[in-house]
């Protein structure tokens, strides 16, 4: 079998450049002879297919960038699409921010799903099994103990999460996934895109990209609008999931500045779990 950059070389007709960027997928982009225009590749492995197909859907959703896909013989699914001219945000203002609430707020509305909503006890499910895989980490028999003290309070949170919307959530938001184009603020990286409510896209983004910074945070929801108030302590579980979700990913991928980001969500949950014994 010839050589990934060969096969897509051939089959697009161009000389694609592999872009360096730390992901589970392969990335690549440069100029298709066939397609007569610049081209962005996206190679997912074949244990990652249903992401692939949701970031085609949500792309043909939203565009019509969308070329072409297949899988190749070895399972591994190969996304093309037009590739655009983005430009990264600047420095964050809370001008900026309140674009972004609206920006996410318009994805939230307008992307459909096929699949249905997720139950309260599919997320408690979830995050048991994210759980389960930091069973080796130190920090495992106290995030045990967090997840059954808020299995304690289980109904209350059932309560709590059932009277929120649910939206199509895109999974990775923050400032690496926002980009101008053409003048205009728009997302980019679907394969994460998920039914939820909205606060469950801001938790990370709210830690990682504005530091806990309240100005920021209100800017942001100014720009979303009107949101259901959460009660303190279904806040405290989606800063729980959220960081069972950082830790899993850096134990594939170590970044230290992002397990920080993690270490401070459980220390919110820590005052929590302490405040209500």
């Amino acid at each position: 079998m010839k050589p990934l950059l060969g096969l897509l070389n051939h089959e697009l007709n161009a000389h694609l450049q592999v872009i360096d960027h730390p992901s589970f997928n392969q990335m690549f982009t440069g100029f298709s002879v066939k397609y007569q225009t610049a081209v962005f590749v996206k190679v997912f492995a074949a244990t990652r297919v249903e992401k692939f197909a949701m970031e085609r859907s949500v792309n043909q959703q939203l565009s019509d960038r969308v070329l072409t896909s297949w899988r190749l013989a070895d399972g591994r699914a190969v996304l093309v699409m037009q590739d655009l001219d983005l430009t990264p945000l600047p420095a964050l203002t809370p001008a900026l921010v309140t674009q972004m609430g609206r920006t996410l707020c318009q994805f939230h509305q307008t992307v459909q799903l096929a699949t249905g909503p997720v139950a309260p006890n599919d997320r408690f499910i979830r995050t048991a099994d994210r759980l389960a895989r930091l069973h080796e980490c130190a920090g495992y028999p106290r995030w045990q103990r967090y997840y059954n003290w808020f299995m304690d309070y289980r109904v209350q949170l059932n309560s709590a999460l059932l009277r929120q919307p649910v939206v199509s959530l895109h999974g990775d938001f923050g400032v690496r996934n926002c980009r101008y184009c053409d003048g205009r603020l728009i997302l980019i990286d679907f394969e994460r895109v998920k039914p939820g409510i909205a606060q469950e896209d801001v938790v990370k983004f709210f830690q990682q990209d504005l530091n806990g910074r309240s100005d920021l945070i209100q800017a942001f929801w100014n720009g979303y609008g009107a949101s259901a108030v959460l009660d303190r302590l279904a806040v405290a579980w989606l800063d729980f999931d959220c960081a069972l979700g950082i830790m899993t990913y850096v134990q594939q991928r170590p970044d230290p500045a992002f397990e920080t980001v993690g270490q401070r969500l459980i220390g919110a949950v820590n005052r929590m779990v302490a405040g209500q014994k």
